[in-house]
């Protein structure tokens, strides 16, 4: 007897289990709808979506590693994981980067990081519109004097968290993947610096003494 599966019988591919474009229209329309303009102000002055990231030789080298916060403001969260995230330097505006030798602020002192960097960006509304700030914590002066933003890419992020209108969260990463949930689009691959989930294609390659994303899917980017 054929035991063979019918098609309709086959598990969907990795690829196909996001939203169709219309229907994520409609996910993206609700978001905006729940997002009064009054409300979407006062997000202005609180991040609605947070990504930690840690130097890869923290753990081997304490004092010249670094932490990093990338702190996002962003009006419809379920177009940037559709689309993908991520910056470039080109997004940075280097004239309004600060540096704080001996920083005081709270999280520097809990993780013994005594001296701190910002910087803040913007992506125009042609490239999905979001802006926020990137705080960089180490204990070595000159690990935050010459911080490169080059250190900023998926695979150092080790935390993510965002939150819709009403301050409840909607998307998740923790390095164990039982903790790591996306309320909005479910097991849909998502592009760019989004850590979680990935196509099973997308891989870590070591080029030029720098990792960096790659994907073998033949498919166009967003």
């Amino acid at each position: 007897m054929d035991t063979a599966s019918s098609p309709s019988d086959s598990p969907p591919t990795y690829s196909s289990l996001g939203p169709s474009e219309s229907d994520a229209a409609i996910i993206e329309k609700e978001w905006t709808r729940f997002c009064p303009k009054d409300k979407y102000e006062q997000w202005k002055k609180k991040p609605n979506l947070i990504f930690e990231f840690n130097s890869p030789d923290l753990m081997r080298d304490p004092h010249h590693g670094w932490r990093a916060q990338l702190l996002v403001h962003d009006a419809n969260i379920p177009k940037l994981m559709r689309k993908g995230f991520s910056l470039t330097s080109a997004h940075f505006s280097h004239a309004e980067s600060s540096i704080s030798l001996k920083s005081r602020l709270s999280i520097a002192l809990s993780l013994s990081l005594c001296h701190a960097r910002i910087f803040f960006f913007r992506r125009p509304a042609s490239e999905l519109g979001c802006y926020g700030k990137v705080i960089v914590w180490s204990r070595s002066r000159s690990t935050i004097v010459n911080f490169d933003l080059k250190g900023l890419r998926r695979d150092t992020v080790t935390k993510v968290d965002g939150w819709n209108v009403r301050n409840a969260k909607v998307y998740q990463f923790r390095s164990d993947p039982k903790a790591c949930f996306n309320a909005i689009y479910a097991q849909m691959p998502l592009e760019g610096w989004w850590p979680w989930p990935k196509a099973p294609s997308t891989r870590v390659a070591v080029r030029s003494g720098e990792q960096q994303l790659k994907t073998t899917d033949n498919q166009d980017n967003h």
